[in-house]
């Protein structure tokens, strides 16, 4: 999670410090919106020293849905099957309908009490 007006900039500075990484921005999480502005997961790349949106293009949902794995990281990460970093600007976090914790405490089990990650339950 980046602040908006550095995702561009990291985005940047990552495609020139490692050779062979994919960089992909989360662009809008929500449904309609603006047509001319860009929308879900892009991948970006740098062309005369600019970033400009091409490659892989695709939604959250259609990551959801494609089901190698059960979380769209994991399924993103199959999906590409090489060094990549997702940006995600902060603003577009705390607006998304998606946004939930990342950390739960257990209230059962063994790690009762303990922090947990939600989607796996480990500790």
């Amino acid at each position: 999670m980046v602040p908006p007006h550095l995702v561009s900039k990291w985005a940047r500075e990552a495609l020139l410090t490692v050779p062979g990484l994919r960089v992909f921005l989360i662009d809008d999480m929500r449904n309609g919106g603006d047509e001319k502005a860009p929308h879900g997961v892009n991948e970006v790349r740098l062309r005369r020293g600019e970033i400009v949106r091409e490659g892989l293009r695709t939604t959250l949902s259609d990551l959801r849905l494609r089901k190698p794995a059960s979380q769209c990281a994991a399924t993103l990460v199959c999906f590409v099957q090489r060094a990549s970093i997702v940006y995600f600007g902060r603003e577009k976090a705390k607006l998304g309908y998606f946004w939930r914790h990342s950390y739960v405490f257990a209230r059962s089990g063994p790690n009762a009490g303990c922090l947990i990650n939600p989607e796996t339950g480990s500790p």
